[in-house]
Formats: structure tokens, sequence, C-alpha cells
């Protein structure tokens, strides 16, 4: 059976606060259900994948464009007088 974490739990793994996980959750970018007493509950398997999605989002942010000539061609040809 797949493991189920609590709000509070998830937000340790996370590394995020509760009051986060409430937001991503009430939002939808992050999956979970409510239980019976209406406390969130996300699988291990969707933290696992928001995590993934976080790390790739966080490598976008901090890696250089390689190549950036075809912008700056792209630029100079649609810009008049550049």
């Amino acid at each position: 059976m797949e493991s189920v974490f609590t709000a509070t739990e998830a937000a340790k793994l996370l590394n995020i606060s509760k009051t986060a996980v409430g937001k991503l959750l009430r939002s939808g970018e992050l999956e979970g259900k409510k239980n019976k007493k209406g406390h969130w509950e996300v699988t291990e398997v969707v933290l696992g994948a928001f995590q993934d999605l976080q790390e790739k989002t966080e490598e976008a942010k901090t890696d250089p464009v390689e190549d950036s000539e075809p912008f700056k061609f792209v630029m100079n040809d649609n810009i008049p007088g550049y």
C-alpha cells in the first residue's frame, strides 16, 4: 500500500511551511485529498513528482542558456535599426 502523508509531514519533506503546503493543495498545484476528519493527505508518489518538478524548475532558473545566438538572430531581424 502506498504511503500517505499529512500536510505537516509533507511540509517537512518538501522543506516548506505547512501554510505553504495548504496553499499548494487548495490551488491544485499539489494534489491531495481530505480525509474523513477534513485533514489534507498527500501520497508518496505525488510528493515525489512535485519534488522532481521543483528541482527541474530550480535547475532551469540557475542554468544559463547555452546558445543564445538564435535569439540574437531573431532579435536583430525583427527590430528596425538594431
